[in-house]
């Protein structure tokens, strides 16, 4: 999120005519802060994923932004930073299958059920309740 944070007032300084892609990066980062449950997670970071995608084909039209060493940069730092949410994703779905499993087989699902364990979502695109 801080990331997004310098990029927006780096872009609004080359006045960059697309507002409308700004704003929607703004309001897919809102969106991913204020996420309270994993499904409303992963659907919050697609978006932001989908519009920073379409600011980064709109800068393409920038020659002296897309020389920026500060835009070059932040842009680097977004790309790790997604790999990184990525890998984190796999470790995160491991553990959520691993807990799943305690839940419904027996003598684990004994427990689960007396200290009403509920299974967990898992992080993916195209997120269903499983």
């Amino acid at each position: 999120m801080d990331l997004i944070e310098k990029l927006i007032p780096l872009l609004r300084d080359y006045s960059i005519q697309e507002n409308e892609a700004l704003i929607k990066v703004t309001e897919a980062r809102s969106n991913l802060v204020s996420s309270e449950s994993i499904p409303d997670l992963v659907k919050s970071n697609k978006e932001l994923t989908n519009s920073l995608s379409k600011l980064f084909a709109i800068v393409e039209k920038y020659p002296d932004l897309k020389d920026n060493e500060n835009f070059l940069d932040i842009q680097n730092q977004l790309k790790s930073s997604g790999k990184v949410i990525a890998r984190y994703g796999v470790q995160y779905n491991n553990a959520v299958f691993s807990y799943n499993n305690l839940c419904e087989q027996f003598p684990s699902n004994i427990i689960a059920m007396l200290f009403n364990f509920n299974l967990a979502d898992l992080f993916e695109e195209g997120n269903d309740k499983k």
